[in-house]
Order: structure tokens, then sequence, then C-alpha cells
């Protein structure tokens, strides 16, 4: 993974997740349960202007009035009482509620922002949403391509290198992709002694006997991968 950070330096912080909950997304957890006579928002997840579809209890979506958040702003779904993001959005932590992320709703065969997928999933509630997605929120890279970064904040679908899991890459802010597909170029220290590692969800399990866990890089940005 390429980072842009002073004296190009790249640390994450390993968190625990196990690969079993890479699709179960945090949506605002705990918080006022959403109150009598507000519209629902049903399976289509969709408002009128100056509102949005979202929850305050995690189980149950309706239109509340739109916040300040836009667009990949960055946003806290742990104590959610009210909508945190603008019209048709919601904050998503995916496992990490206090580091979520606005991201848009979608609907079959909806179309989502530039890099990002209309991805089926399932919140901690149980409920079943739909919503545009990086390719490190879900994997959906095709032949040829794998999930990478040239920033170190938005990850998009590139061409895949030729190195395969467990090789040296350079993980630089700008380097070159050079792992392959479904691979990352993940570093704990000096990014320029990265090592290609497998990306995991649910659709990508690992290896047997390898756990799926979740990196949360200095940026934010929750990648799981095979460690």
């Amino acid at each position: 993974m390429r980072r842009g950070l002073p004296r190009r330096y790249l640390a994450l912080v390993i968190a625990t997740n196990a690969c079993g909950h890479s699709g179960v997304l945090e949506i605002a957890s705990t918080g006022a349960a959403a109150g009598a006579g507000r519209r629902s928002c049903g399976a289509s997840f969709a408002c009128p202007t100056g509102q949005t579809c979202d929850t305050t209890d995690g189980r149950t979506f309706s239109c509340l009035a739109s916040g300040p958040g836009k667009l990949d702003d960055r946003c806290d779904a742990s104590t959610k009482v009210a909508a945190l993001c603008a019209d048709g959005l919601t904050c998503l932590g995916g496992g990490y509620p206090e580091a979520g992320t606005c991201v848009a709703w979608c609907a079959d065969g909806g179309s989502c922002p530039a890099h990002k997928t209309c991805t089926a999933q399932t919140t901690a509630s149980g409920v079943a949403i739909k919503v545009c997605l990086p390719c490190n929120g879900a994997y959906a890279c095709g032949a040829g391509e794998t999930c990478a970064t040239m920033t170190g904040v938005s990850f998009s679908c590139l061409a895949a290198g030729p190195r395969s899991a467990g090789t040296t890459c350079d993980a630089s802010a700008g380097a070159a992709v050079v792992c392959g597909e479904r691979l990352v170029c993940l570093a704990t220290g000096d990014p320029k002694h990265g090592t290609c590692t497998r990306f995991c969800d649910l659709a990508h399990p690992c290896p047997a006997g390898t756990p799926c866990k979740a990196v949360v890089t200095t940026k934010g940005v929750t990648l799981r991968v095979c460690l």
C-alpha cells in the first residue's frame, strides 16, 4: 500500500476482526430509535430533497434531515442520534464506527460514483443494504487488476503487476503497482520494504490456516488482508 507521509514512513494499526465479519458493517449502532411519523426508506433507500435514508438505532431506516457530511467525508457512526451525511448518503463504519465514511446508497442496477461499485452488505443488526463502496471496502476488481492506491487515501482498481503473495514491493507513495491480482503492497515500517499481501472478504477467503484481519492505516483507511 502506498502512503504519502512525512519522512516517507508508513504505519498500520493491526485490528483483530476475523474474516467471518468482513461483510458485516456498522451503521448507527446506538442512539434514539426512529420516531413515529418518519417516512420509511424501504428497499430503495430513497428520500426527498433535504433528507437522507439513515438509522439511529441500527435497525430501522427512515428519511431523516440530511447532515453536513459530503461523499467520502469522515463521520462517527458510534453515537449517532441524527443523520450525519448529506442527501443520498449514510455514515458507514465498516467495523470501525468511530472512523466512518459518508457513502452513497444505490439500488439494483443503480450507478455509483467513480471507482466505486454498488455492493450488497449486511449491517451488524442484520439489515440488508446496498451502498457504493471502493474496492478496499468490497473487493470488486476484474481480471488483470488489483485494488491499489497512489495517494494512500483513495483506492481503485488498477492494472495488476507480476508479483505473487509474499514477495517484496515498494509501498511508497506513487510507486508502481507490482503486486498481482487481489494483492496489495503492505508495509509496517519502511515503505520501501513492503510485502505483497492478499485481500480477503467473504467472497475471497484466505488460504486455510491464515486469518483474515483488518488493518487501519494512519489516514483511517480500512483494509482486510490475509495475515
